[in-house]
């Protein structure tokens, strides 16, 4: 369990630059924090999707 808590640790500090947020304000870090896993999110979705998927290799 520690193991891949580290993981997805280490994968938000890595793609979504949480160390450095540039927010001033509590409010702020957390805002820009889960506006970058919504992106996250919205992009891995969107590239899983079938319809993007090309049949031709």
């Amino acid at each position: 369990m520690r193991q891949t808590i580290e993981s997805i640790n280490q994968t938000f500090k890595g793609q979504l630059d949480l160390e450095r947020h540039g927010a001033r304000t509590p409010a702020g870090v957390i805002i820009r924090v889960l506006t970058r896993i919504l992106a996250l999110t919205a992009a891995t979705w969107h590239n899983d999707r079938p319809d993007n998927r090309s049949s031709v290799p």
